[in-house]
Parts: C-alpha cells; sequence; structure tokens
C-alpha cells in the first residue's frame, strides 16, 4: 500500500504573463537536469539529536499544534480535517529565503525560530533561539542548515518504508534571480531550476504533471492557468508502508459509527484482536499508536472522552499536550483494535490560516530582497493546500499540495479513567497524526467526524 506525502507549495511570483500553451510535458520539461529524488534505498543511522536538531524538532510540533489549533479547532462536528505541516513547514521554510525584513521576521515567528514564537518558549534550555529582530540571517542559516540534515536524513532511516522527497524551482527566463537564491535552494533542498517562458508556455500544467507524477497521479491538478508569475517553488514528498501488523480484510464487518453531530451511520470496521500497539490515556481521550514498516514510522490516534468534541481538544491543545499524546502511548502490549477504513479529502486557503497564525505582511507589495535585486513590488496573491488521505487494511495512502502564487507591479482537560481492557474501538470522532519515530516529527493531521 502506497502512502504518499506531497507537500507542493509552489511560490508563483507574479509580473502579469499569461500561459497559453497546451505543449506536452515532455516538449516543456527541459533537457536537463532531473529533479534529484531522495528515496530509501539505503538505510543512515537516525540523526544525531545535538541541540541544534533538538530545537528545530520543536519548532516543528509547535508550528503543527498552531495548525491543528487553527485548522481543527474552526471546524465545525460535520467538517473532517486532513493536512501536511511538515509539507507546510518545508514550503514556508523555503519561501523565507526569498523575504527580508518584517516579512521575514512574520515568517521566522510562524515557523517558532524567533521568540515571537508561543508555547515554543517554554523550553528554557534551549529556547528563545533567537531574539524577534535583528538575527534575522543568523536565524535563516540555522533554519536552512537543520532542514538540510532532516531532509536528508528521514528518507534513509526505514528499509521497509519508501520515502521519496523532491523540490524543484521553477523560473520565467525573464525574471533574474539572485545566485544566493539558486544556491540556497540547490545545496539545502535539493531543488534544481527549471526555466521556462511564462508567456507562451503553460507552467501551471507543468506543475500540475510534476505533482501529478510525484503524487502518484493523487493529486492530478493543483494549479489552474494562466499563471501570472515569474518564480514557482515546489516540495513533494512519497511514502509508501503497510502496517507493521496487517488487519486480515476477512476480519472487516458493517459497524456503527456515531458522527460529530450524533448520527450514526455503518461503516466497514476493520479489527485486529492481538495487535501489538502502544496504548494509554491523555489529556481528554485515550491514545493508540500503530507502526508501519519497520515501526519507524507510526500511526497514533485520539479519541477523545465521549462528552468531549474534536474541536474543544483542539483549541485547548498545547504543544505538551501534543507530545503528551504520543507520550502516554507508552504501554505496549497485545491490543484488540476496531478501527473504521476511511479516505479523507479537504482543500484549504492558507492565506487565512497564515494570516491567523501572525503572517500578513507577505500578502501586501513589498521588495523581496532575498529572491532578487529587481526593484518591482511582490505580493502572495492566493495560498491553497490541499490534502488527500486513506486508511485500509494493508496501510495507508496520502497526498498533499499546495500553492502560493505572489502578484508583482511597482477549554483544559483532565486525564481520563484508565482503559479498563486493552481494547480501542475507534466507533466516534477522532484525532489522528502520522508521524516519524526518531524525530517524532508531525507529517500528516487530521480529524475524522463523519464517515
Amino acid at each position: 500500500m502506497k502512502k504518499i506525502i506531497y507537500g507542493v507549495l509552489p511560490a508563483m511570483l507574479t509580473a502579469m504573463v499569461t500561459g497559453c500553451s497546451s505543449d506536452t510535458v515532455s516538449e516543456l520539461m527541459p533537457e536537463n537536469p532531473e529533479t534529484p529524488v531522495q528515496e530509501s534505498n539505503e538505510v543512515k543511522a537516525p540523526l544525531k539529536l545535538d541541540n541544534d536538531m533538538i530545537a528545530l524538532i520543536d519548532t516543528h510540533r509547535a508550528n503543527a499544534v498552531d495548525l491543528i489549533r487553527t485548522v481543527i479547532g474552526s471546524a465545525g462536528k460535520t467538517e473532517n480535517v486532513v493536512f501536511s505541516p511538515f509539507s507546510i513547514y518545508t514550503s514556508v521554510s523555503m519561501l523565507a529565503n526569498a523575504t527580508d525584513g518584517e516579512n521575514l521576521e512574520e515568517i521566522l515567528a510562524f515557523l517558532h525560530i524567533t521568540d515571537q514564537g508561543k508555547e515554543i518558549q517554554e523550553r528554557d534550555d534551549l529556547f528563545p533561539l533567537f531574539p524577534p529582530s535583528g538575527q534575522e540571517d543568523k536565524a535563516l542559516e540555522f533554519l536552512n542548515r537543520n532542514n538540510a540534515r532532516l531532509i536528508d536524513n528521514i528518507p534513509y532511516l526505514d528499509s521497509g518504508v519508501t520515502l521519496k522527497m523532491a523540490n524543484s524551482v521553477w523560473t520565467d527566463n525573464g525574471f533574474d534571480i539572485r545566485p544566493q537564491f539558486s544556491d540556497i535552494m540547490t545545496t539545502t533542498y535539493s531543488a534544481p531550476t527549471f526555466t521556462h517562458d511564462f508567456s507562451t508556455e503553460n507552467v501551471a500544467d507543468l506543475i500540475n504533471s510534476w505533482v501529478s507524477e510525484k503524487t502518484d497521479n493523487l493529486i492530478p491538478r493543483l494549479m489552474t492557468a494562466p499563471l501570472d508569475g515569474p518564480v514557482a517553488l515546489a516540495t513533494a514528498m512519497y511514502f509508501k508502508g503497510g502496517w507493521n501488523q496487517p488487519f486480515d480484510p476477512a476480519n472487516t464487518s458493517r459497524q456503527n459509527f456515531t458522527c460529530g453531530d450524533g448520527t450514526e451511520v455503518e461503516v466497514d470496521m476493520m479489527h485486529h484482536s492481538n495487535v501489538m500497539a502502544y496504548m494509554g490515556e491523555a489529556y481528554g481521550g485515550y491514545t493508540l499508536t500503530l507502526t508501519f514498516g519497520n515501526s519507524l514510522y507510526y500511526m497514533s490516534f485520539f479519541l477523545p472522552v465521549d462528552e468531549v468534541n474534536l474541536t474543544e481538544v483542539a483549541e485547548s491543545l498545547s504543544l505538551g499536550r501534543f507530545q503528551y499524546w504520543h507520550l502516554a502511548t507508552g504501554r505496549y502490549g497485545e491490543t484488540e483494535v476496531d478501527i473504521p477504513k476511511f479516505s479523507v479529502q479537504a482543500d484549504y486557503d492558507l492565506r487565512n490560516i497564515l494570516q491567523t497564525l501572525g503572517v500578513n505582511g507577505i500578502f501586501s507589495p513589498s521588495r523581496w530582497n532575498g529572491l532578487t535585486d529587481s526593484s518591482e513590488y511582490l505580493w502572495v496573491q492566493q495560498a491553497v493546500h490541499s490534502t488527500a488521505f486513506s486508511i485500509d487494511e494493508t496501510g495507508s495512502e496520502a497526498a498533499s499540495a499546495g500553492g502560493l502564487t505572489l502578484g508583482a507591479g511597482h477549554p483544559v482537560h483532565t486525564i481520563p479513567d484508565p482503559i479498563p481492557e486493552r481494547i480501542f474501538r475507534v466507533d466516534r470522532p477522532f484525532i489522528f497524526t502520522v508521524m516519524e519515530h526518531h524525530c517524532s516529527i508531525p507529517l500528516l493531521v487530521g480529524c475524522i467526524n463523519k464517515l
């Protein structure tokens, strides 16, 4: 079973150029070079968790908590949610290198790299990493250096899981990009540059084809032509892995699931009577963790107690509680598990999410001195994110993609009572995460309110 995580966040830097060509991808792709792809064809030792890497990992988790509070916290009782915190983090990190000044400060705070971040400051031994202003260059160097270490290591941890990462930069041949920006994209994010004539070639179709290829056709179309811009950034991740202990399809049966609004529906409920799993209690509910491959990637389920809805859980979530969800699953043993088969797809306006979390300046005209020496003013016109996710008896499959286009011109919960038996039945709304085990970085997050 394939699980794909694709975080395509093309940053289209628009210079009022339209694309109208219907040429094929093979005709439009450059003859050189192929997009570098990191994949799990070898196994590396896990990253050394020195202070820098621990700090970066905590910023990933803190950013994921912000996104959970914002996205799941605003979801209704009948709304399903799924998104990729890792994809958003990586894409915004790439975009940070195109900015400077107040715009860069806002992005670094969003990523919790500066002490404008919120709960990340609770780590007095390591944080704040940098003050809110005056050290942006140093903060950006820290971000890039440790992102490079992460990207170079995570795909190689588990021989039982295939994980591929691919990034790219797309430019109009009439737009000059600073060599420093190109160098950072190449050395840090393994992102080659593809150059096209945005006025005559359908670059939207090129990016869509790139996304479709990298997501194994799960997201065949992301961008809409024409793209009025000279630059696009794209990030991608592909993951393939089955359950460490697959479910037997013969044990799947039709069972009731109570939705967030109280209605009951019949679903295909998978059953495993003796799966080895981590299970425990956490603030406001119960947790279960099942592993993929050789157990270096896992999926956690958070099932609230009956009287608590997912919005309340998300709104009161803190970094400490998010981490406790996973620490709470420390009791390992034979467990009886009932989990519904499901698929979920969701689209988001990232502009609203980013602005809610304090990123505002990039949506107003300004100079992007990290990207270009041009005197043109650029601004983010649209920002979208789309994710699809599913699980069945064999494992999980998912894809995530997003796009940025720029215009140019001059309640507190207590720990519940222990579960009396090692039975975990997911028959009501729940939150799920997909994580990498060594660093515990959130790759995917979602909630299911209805099936």
